[in-house]
């Protein structure tokens, strides 16, 4: 259940983050992390307010390229009936690209996405989404898992024995099991992705944070309308976890 709907539910949590309602029930003054956090570490004489409000705005920048980075690539050497169907697969192991490094590629670059949008919600949106969604892939990853120990066993305990669950590692941990990255696939199934990143990269510097919302939710809304005319076509071969 929780599979099938994820895509629904991440929504649901992140236009939570965003609307924040229990700032208005609990009379709390609400900011954006952009604001507030810069504002926190100048008054703490950590940093001058400029040179705090650049750094974070530069964590964001790089959170937002690293989670489409992460997404691409991930997406690349999955079908995408994996990625984006609606039931869990259990094809074969993939062992290439970042597989290799660690076991859900995808998710950790949707949790760097998250970081990126956290900036633009207040502090209690912020902490709400981050906790939110990392609790919700947790959930999605041990299920995943489950379905793929029943399928294929001892060589799947053997590939989690040897690529760590959240933390990428530095060195390759499995060898290549020769399948080619569908790049063409992975740009356009990650387009929304990919679009925020652009949008960072580009709107950021205006300190604009409904600007930025703006842009992402029209990134948003042309990718729900080229996945409705693009169908993925049924699963090759690939592994439960994606989306």
């Amino acid at each position: 259940m929780l599979f099938r709907f994820r895509i629904f539910i991440f929504a649901v949590v992140v236009v939570l983050g965003f609307w924040a309602p229990w700032d208005k029930w609990l009379g709390v003054r609400s900011t954006r992390v952009w604001l507030e956090v810069p504002s926190q570490v100048a008054r703490l004489g950590w940093m001058e307010l400029g040179t705090a409000t650049l750094t974070l705005t530069i964590a964001a920048v790089v959170c937002a390229a690293i989670a489409a980075v992460w997404r691409v690539w991930g997406t690349a050497y999955l079908h995408g009936a994996v990625v984006y169907g609606s039931e869990m697969h259990a094809g074969a192991i993939v062992a290439d690209g970042p597989y290799r490094y660690v076991r859900n590629p995808l998710y950790v670059g949707m949790m760097f996405h998250v970081l990126a949008l956290a900036v633009l919600m207040s502090p209690s949106g912020a902490v709400f989404t981050i906790i939110a969604v990392q609790l919700f892939f947790v959930a999605l990853v041990r299920g995943e898992e489950r379905l793929m120990l029943a399928r294929h066993g001892a060589s799947y305990a053997n590939y989690m024995k040897a690529v760590p669950r959240w933390v990428p590692a530095l060195r390759p941990r499995v060898a290549r099991s020769g399948a080619r990255g569908r790049w063409g696939q992975a740009f356009f199934g990650e387009i929304y992705v990919c679009a925020v990143a652009v949008i960072f990269a580009g709107l950021a510097w205006r300190y604009n944070a409904l600007l930025l919302v703006r842009w992402i939710l029209i990134a948003y809304g042309v990718r729900m309308i080229l996945w409705a005319l693009v169908p993925w076509g049924k699963e090759k071969a690939g592994p439960s976890s994606g989306w």
